[in-house]
């Protein structure tokens, strides 16, 4: 529906565009980043929004549609009306006039620069055009004096049969004052005595002699010999019409030219039509392709020698390279008459053929980052910043949710820049970005005109940056809650070259957390990927030689003295090399936090792996016989050992090492050396990431975690979905805690069932898979054994003693009633409700509240772990109340466990066994009239316990309620059932 409307609004169709608007279908979405109809328009409505001839609109407004110059005749609104955008999307507004401003500019900007990637050849040439213009020249006066006016610069390396041939085009030109300067590269074949011999018979050629340093050196041995007014460039196997030097001359010398080309034909072959350039662009346009070939390009030798000859660091493209240099001072002008006829057959002695046509984006690299002003200015930087830079192609929805992360994660003294960097995106999600992206005032969006990879992407926003320090981010990830700070620290050490949070998957299993090279002159891999992330601790305080940049801290002094990312590779391997560079010779190292996490989507972008086995070749020739590896030191401390080697698929084949656990009770070489210590991997049926963060399972299996771990077991927890995970084969028991996911045991492992909720989904065929079954409720226990013929343990649940523990002194009550805890979608909680309906003043904490009760009784919606034990301990009540299947079958509520140890008062509905486990700390209620009885301040004492009995219970609750003493159990029945089952 929202293109419907973009549709009717662009096309004119004005009565069906204010129709759609006003149906309700219009109001169930964002009409686009910057204006979405579900926010209240309270304060916004009728004064800013009508249109002639229709009434206002009851709720809404017409917004810019960001790609559309909307007429201003179907508007009634003005430039200074704030647009109604979501408050989560940013954090300040935007008016009407201001975005429609910026909108249009970019959108403008975006469509002049699209037609500089269009084809830089044609099928089609206009031959008569071409005489016309070569007769209208051809009246000119013939150029003044009688020495060598042009200066042709030939390289050539074992080419002998070929470079003869280009000679004799030079020789054949209609213009006689030039000089050939024939430099040869080191040849060692017999090149050289061909040149010579030409040289005898010609004093017009010169033979320079150089020792191999490729074709750039080799053409500015040329440049530096020559004295000429213009200098020209031809390669060894190609060759010139006639009339092309007489004709450069005498146009460049009528018009005033200081650089100028030709047209070019390529002959296609036998099955291809020829191919023309003829293509006219100044230095915008050489920055998205190039369209000037070397050989039909003539510049003032001056002009050729300011612009610095050329790059030998750049072995392939190295005529765009020199052309980009030259337009940055001139704009080079086409001269419309074919110069050049050039055979496209590849054969193996090419540079086309040789080197990697990857080589295009390291030209353009140059161009678009200007590392020598970067370097320049890197000591201007703010101190104390730090810039992301967000790289991005073809994608408007995770780059959006990765921005809105570091907003919603940055912490006030964070001094804190976004650079997103638009990688050539389509038109239509160029604007989109742009326009989600305004209402956050310190993220700035910069576009590059094609698809420049990430390096290009990664470089061009640095430049663009001013931080002290700066974050390369993939635009396929979300920052999680106290992200920077731990990376700033780290940074800050001088050893330190830079720092990778711990990057997970959205399942919460470990994406990267380092990289390693497992073997001797391998590929590097990342380092447990795919184990749970408590297994990253392991990682603090280790050195690697490698991280990944999809998430990787620098200092901007560093990564200017490096001139960044090497974009000779596209999209892999770029920051390994990186890594490397930095690392050498320096003493520095990497360092991973895995206290910082970042949520990673990895290589969700659009045609993120087209390259992958040119990276590869291209990494491992240069790098070959200087790796690092193998590095099993690094394994090794993080307590595993390599065992043997796989590998991927050739060619080019990358090492997969098969690794094993070493156990806490044994050495690296397999030997006992200490007492038993179990991998527990406990599953826990919670989402992963900051939503099934807060979910009670999660708090429950953190202090778990802890008890077991006080008992020298080590432990890894797996999340909804990673349940069957390959790394759950390093575990030795396979602990369930059964919520809403099914129980599955695992071959191999002491297989434990702890059932604390959803009892009415276990089944008799759940039961009968595990060693040991435990259930937090003594009925559900009993009658699970009678159905299942084997013992179900009671096992209740427990309360979390490092958290709530009982008060030194009698607290001052701050609220006579609460309640935590959420409120059912379709049905508010009973003791909520009862407490209202019995005229209580209630406050309550949790989500969907403001659903079902007047706004003075919500208090938030999540009140923080950490903050419980206090709250209960100063409330003069607590209410609780249970699932009707979970109050059924007598599993007692956790919070009730919580409530006691903190020294609390609670009311909660029956479940049995309450009075026997609490000692009258929880009371239960039957009716409103009760509840308001056992609740009212001034009757306190008589209904609970004194302050000395509530300490008593909630020793009770640390001594045999608490997760140590539940994890004590469990530990000792593991150990009973291993000696039992001994083999």
């Amino acid at each position: 529906m929202q293109r419907t409307l973009a549709a009717h609004l662009v096309e004119g169709r004005t009565s069906k565009f204010v129709s759609g608007i006003k149906s309700q279908g219009a109001l169930k979405f964002a009409w686009s980043p910057l204006f979405d109809p579900r926010v209240d328009l309270r304060d916004w409505t009728e004064a800013n929004c009508s249109y002639e001839g229709h009434p206002p609109l009851e709720e809404g407004a017409v917004c810019e549609l960001h790609a559309y110059d909307a007429p201003s005749r179907v508007l009634a609104l003005e430039e200074s009306d704030l647009l109604p955008v979501d408050p989560k999307l940013g954090s300040i507004r935007i008016t009407w006039g201001e975005a429609r401003s910026r909108l249009l500019a970019a959108a403008r900007e975006t469509a002049v620069a699209r037609p500089r990637n269009s084809r830089r050849v044609t099928e089609e040439w206009d031959e008569e055009a071409e005489q016309a213009w070569l007769a209208s020249i051809s009246d000119l006066p013939e150029p003044e004096g009688d020495g060598p006016l042009i200066s042709v610069v030939m390289p050539v390396w074992n080419r002998p049969a070929q470079v003869v041939e280009a000679i004799r085009s030079v020789q054949a030109q209609s213009f006689s004052r030039w000089e050939l300067v024939v430099v040869d590269d080191g040849s060692t074949d017999n090149t050289i005595e061909a040149v010579r011999a030409e040289t005898l018979t010609d004093p017009r050629v010169r033979l320079i002699e150089a020792e191999h340093g490729g074709v750039c050196r080799a053409r500015n041995h040329g440049l530096e010999s020559v004295s000429t007014r213009y200098v020209a460039f031809l390669d060894s196997d190609n060759s010139w019409r006639p009339n092309y030097l007489e004709t450069m001359v005498r146009a460049m010398l009528h018009q005033g030219l200081r650089a100028a080309y030709s047209a070019l034909r390529v002959d296609g072959g036998v099955d291809e039509p020829s191919l023309y350039r003829a293509y006219v662009g100044g230095l915008e346009d050489l920055k998205s392709l190039n369209h000037i070939d070397l050989n039909v390009f003539v510049v003032e030798t001056d002009l050729a020698r300011q612009a610095g000859g050329f790059d030998p660091a750049i072995r392939r493209w190295n005529d765009h390279d020199f052309a980009l240099r030259v337009a940055d001072i001139v704009v080079p002008v086409l001269l419309p008459f074919i110069g050049c006829d050039y055979d496209h057959d590849e054969d193996g002695d090419r540079i086309t053929t040789r080197e990697s046509s990857n080589w295009q984006f390291a030209v353009l690299d140059k161009a678009w980052t200007g590392w020598d002003r970067v370097r320049e200015t890197v000591a201007d930087r703010t101190a104390g910043r730090t810039s992301v830079v967000i790289p991005t192609y073809n994608d408007s929805s995770m780059t959006l949710a990765c921005v809105r992360s570091l907003v919603e994660h940055r912490s006030p003294e964070d001094d804190l820049e976004v650079v997103v960097v638009d990688n050539g995106s389509s038109l239509r999600i160029a604007n989109d970005l742009r326009a989600a992206l305004l209402p956050y005032p310190d993220v700035k969006v910069v576009r590059l005109p094609r698809n420049l990879n990430f390096a290009t992407g990664s470089n061009y926003g640095f430049a663009r940056s001013s931080g002290e320090f700066v974050l390369f981010l993939n635009n396929d990830t979300v920052v999680r809650p106290g992200w920077l700070r731990p990376l700033l620290e780290e940074i800050r050490k001088p050893a330190v070259a830079g720092v990778q949070p711990l990057l997970v998957y959205p399942d919460d299993l470990i994406q990267a957390c380092g990289t390693v090279f497992p073997a001797r002159d391998g590929l590097p891999v990342h380092l447990m990927q795919g184990h749970p992330k408590e297994d990253a601790a392991r990682v603090a305080g280790l050195k690697f030689r490698a991280v990944t940049a999809a998430a990787l801290l620098m200092r901007a002094t560093d990564v200017a003295r490096l001139k960044g990312f090497d974009a000779l590779y596209a999209n892999g391997q770029e920051d390994v090399d990186l890594c490397l560079r930095a690392a050498d010779g320096q003493g520095s190292y990497f360092s991973v936090v895995p206290t910082s996490v970042v949520e990673h989507h990895e290589s969700k972008t659009p045609g993120r792996g087209t390259h992958i086995l040119e990276n590869r070749k291209i990494f491992l020739k240069r790098w070959r016989g200087n790796l690092p590896g193998p590095e099993h030191d690094l394994y090794e401390a993080v307590g595993l050992r390599i065992d043997r080697y796989g590998s991927s698929s050739p060619p080019l084949a990358h090492p997969i090492p098969v690794v094993v656990r070493v156990r806490a009770d044994e050495s690296s070489d397999g030997t006992a050396a200490g007492s038993a210590s179990l991998r527990w991997s406990v599953k826990n049926p919670a989402n992963a990431g900051p939503r099934g963060d807060v979910w009670g399972d999660t708090h429950f299996i953190a202090a778990l975690a802890g008890g077991l771990e006080k008992h020298g077991q080590e432990v890894v927890t797996y999340r909804h979905g990673t349940h069957g995970a390959p790394a759950t084969s390093f575990d030795d028991v396979n602990l369930v805690i059964r919520g809403l996911d099914r129980g599955y045991a695992q071959p191999g492992k002491v297989n434990i069932l702890w059932v604390i909720s959803h009892p009415d989904d276990v089944t008799v065929d759940e039961v009968s898979e595990f060693d040991l079954v435990y259930a937090a409720s003594h009925r559900w226990a009993r009658d699970m054994s009678e159905r299942s013929g084997r013992e179900v343990k009671v096992l209740l649940q427990a309360t979390d003693v490092s958290r709530f523990a009982f008060p030194d002194a009698l607290p001052q009550i701050e609220r006579d009633v609460i309640f935590v805890g959420q409120a059912r979608r379709f049905e508010p909680r009973r003791v909520v409700m009862d407490a209202i309906e019995a005229g209580i003043d209630v406050a309550v904490w949790g989500p969907r509240w403001e659903m079902h009760l007047p706004e003075r009784h919500v208090m938030g919606s999540y009140l923080p772990n950490e903050e419980l034990a206090a709250a209960y301990a100063s409330a003069g009540v607590v209410l609780n109340d249970h699932w009707e299947d979970m109050a059924s079958e007598g599993f007692i509520s956790n919070r009730l466990f919580d409530i006691v140890a903190s020294g609390g008062r609670a009311v909660s509905d029956y479940v049995e066994g309450i009075d026997e486990v609490f000692g009258g700390s929880v009371r239960i209620y039957s009716s409103v009239e009760e509840l308001r009885e056992l609740c009212d301040p001034a009757r306190l004492d008589e209904h609970f316990p004194d302050f000395e009995s509530a300490r008593k219970n909630a020793e009770l609750m640390a001594e045999r309620h608490s997760f140590d003493a539940r994890a004590a159990t469990l530990v000792g029945d593991v150990a009973e059932f291993i000696k039992g089952n001994a083999v």
